[in-house]
Parts: C-alpha cells; sequence; structure tokens
C-alpha cells in the first residue's frame, strides 16, 4: 500500500453499524458518505498500511482509484471519493474539494472541507426529505448562527452530484441455497444501489480488497464477463434439473 491509502479500524458502533446500513436511495449514500468523512478526520491515527488493520476496516485510496472500500469478513462495499486527502503524520487537515467556476471559464478553484463544514452538510442533510433533496436550497435555518457555511454547501452539492460509482461485493451462504442460487449466487457483485437500476453479477469464488482493487485497475487487463447461464449449483444431477426447473418457472416457461 501506499501513503495515498487511509486505513481505519472500525471499532465502535457508529462505524460498524452505519458504514454497513441499507442504501437504497441517494439521500442514504450521501449519509453514508458523510459518515466516512466523519470518521476519517476523527479516527485517523496515521496507518496506511492493510496489515495494521482487522475486520470491519474501511480504507480511502485518493490518487489512481478514487474510491472508498469498507470491508468485513463477508462483504465489501466500494464507492468513488473523488476529494483530495491533505494530511500530516497521523492526522487529517482537511479534504480538498476542486469546483469549477460558474461562469463556465473553465476554471476551477481548491476549496478545503474541515469538521465544521462536513457537520454543515450533516445539517442540510437532516432538514430535507429523501423526496425532496433536490431542493436543498429552499432550505429556511430558523437558528442565524447554524446557517451552514458556503463551503458546507460545496459538499452537500459535491455529494448530491458526483457520480456514485457504487459496488458490494457479498458472500452469502445462507441466502444462495438451492435453486435460490441461480438468481442469488453465493459470492456476487450488486451494482447501484437503487431498486430500479441495481443488479447482480455472480462470481465463482470469494474474492478481498486486493482483487476488488486488481479489477478497478483496467489498465493492468481487462477481466471478461462469462455470459453463460448460472451453473453454480451443479454438483449433481438433481441440483442441476432444481435450478432448472426454477429458472423455467420465474420465466413463465413449465
Amino acid at each position: 500500500m501506499s501513503k495515498h491509502d487511509f486505513y481505519i479500524n472500525l471499532t465502535d458502533a457508529k462505524g460498524r453499524e452505519n458504514m454497513f446500513s441499507e442504501v437504497s436511495d441517494i439521500y442514504d449514500f450521501i449519509k453514508l458518505k458523510l459518515t466516512a468523512l466523519e470518521l476519517l478526520f476523527t479516527q485517523w491515527n496515521g496507518c496506511h498500511e492493510q496489515e495494521m488493520c482487522k475486520y470491519p476496516y474501511m480504507c480511502v485510496e485518493d490518487y489512481e482509484l478514487h474510491r472508498i472500500f469498507v470491508e468485513s469478513n463477508n462483504k465489501i462495499i466500494s464507492f468513488g471519493f473523488s476529494l483530495k486527502i491533505k494530511a500530516n503524520l497521523n492526522k487529517i487537515d482537511a479534504f480538498i474539494l476542486i469546483k469549477k467556476d460558474d461562469n463556465d471559464s473553465g476554471n476551477t478553484k481548491k476549496i478545503e472541507i474541515n469538521a465544521k463544514h462536513i457537520s454543515d452538510a450533516i445539517a442540510i442533510l437532516n432538514q430535507v426529505t429523501k423526496e425532496k433533496i433536490g431542493l436543498y436550497n429552499d432550505i429556511v435555518f430558523d437558528d442565524l448562527e447554524n446557517i451552514p457555511s458556503e463551503e458546507g454547501k460545496h459538499l452537500f452539492e459535491y455529494l448530491l452530484f458526483e457520480e456514485p460509482a457504487y459496488i458490494r461485493y457479498d458472500y452469502d451462504k445462507q441466502a444462495a441455497k438451492g435453486e435460490k442460487s441461480i438468481v442469488h449466487p453465493q459470492y456476487h457483485f450488486d451494482i447501484n444501489f437503487t431498486k430500479t437500476h441495481s443488479y447482480k453479477l455472480g462470481l465463482p469464488r470469494s474474492i478481498d480488497e486486493n482483487e476488488l482493487r486488481n479489477i478497478f485497475l483496467s489498465k493492468d487487463f481487462c477481466r471478461i464477463i462469462s455470459l453463460r447461464k448460472n451453473r453454480i449449483n451443479r454438483g449433481t444431477k438433481r441440483s442441476y434439473n432444481s435450478n432448472l426447473k426454477f429458472l423455467r418457472k420465474s420465466r413463465g416457461r413449465h
């Protein structure tokens, strides 16, 4: 690993529960990313090595992949992270947000995001509903002292409009029993998070963070997806026939 890998152990309930909570819409996703920023600010202690971590843990890579990885013994959640990290030996000083000028000149400016600005973005999120999250500019704060900073607003907008790049790896032995393995493989990716656009890709075996990184590093070589129908549960003729029967039934064929 390199100086651009920032590792933290998820030792408290906030990290263990919130970073693995269900994400089904952009509201949940912004909440997840803000939690990640909070944890990095408060808990990163200078660790750049995966070997120093125990499950569950979180890693941010801000140089090549620009991703966050959250890993337990049976799950890896990964999503985009385009902020740059400004850190000293054992403390994160700020996150650097690159913002384009509003006048379409093509120029950009660097905005330093600190703990106060993260709190401001959280305050904005807490004031909107899932259905009206895009109307954040219409929020009225009664307490003038608690009006979010411009940096907090910029951070919220960045999280709202940035491409999520969300993928989750699951090892789920229980859900993949019997005929269900056709539609819910034991090892699989869940790609995207909304109910409308999410889908699964089955895997032949388990993977870890390093192998997932290699998949994203397509400059080395590109993985090829097999287009053959799922035959994961094919240990016996009986299981094969069971899978085939389930597949035909799910497609309305008998």
